[in-house]
């Protein structure tokens, strides 16, 4: 996306299961809402205030702390060079583990939309290491007391 200038992106893993709302959401656009819109969330936390609708249905909540189960998102340019930088860096100190995916996406605004418009593959969820710590990325204080404080974690099911 970012070499050839496309505008961005819906990406799924193979073997995720779209569920109902998904074509919806797409006919309405809601996928550009955000620079990166997770439509898998797992168990991750979402701010307490500021989430809307997308489309019949579906509501976007803005993301705290991701829970780095990217089976299924949406990605603008934008968001694909946060990502790319990102990831070069991880790999320029040889720190690219399994959960080092996603980096910090809160800083891009990043979405998660309600409920779950794709459900990630067995062997994903079965491997997922969990909800990232709310310090994840090493945000300053404030940013922790808030992540902690002003946030809620998502259930699996909803």
């Amino acid at each position: 996306m970012v070499q050839d200038d496309l505008p961005g992106a819906i990406l799924l893993e193979d073997g995720v299961k779209l569920l109902p709302g998904f074509v919806g959401f797409l006919a309405a656009g809601g996928y550009l809402h955000s620079e990166l819109t997770q439509l898998c969330h797992g168990r991750a936390r979402v701010w307490r205030w500021g989430a809307s609708d997308a489309s019949p249905g579906v509501r976007l909540r803005p993301l705290a702390v991701s829970d780095a189960l990217p089976a299924g998102y949406a990605l603008s340019r934008k968001g694909a060079g946060h990502l790319l930088a990102a990831h070069r860096a991880t790999r320029a100190r040889c720190e690219v583990t399994q959960d080092s995916w996603p980096c910090d996406v809160g800083q891009l605004g990043a979405l998660v939309a309600r409920p779950q418009l794709v459900e990630a593959p067995e062997w994903m969820s079965a491997t997922a290491p969990g909800p990232a710590a709310p310090d994840a990325g090493r945000p300053s204080r404030i940013r922790h007391f808030a992540r902690e404080s002003f946030s809620r974690e998502l259930s699996l099911r909803h």
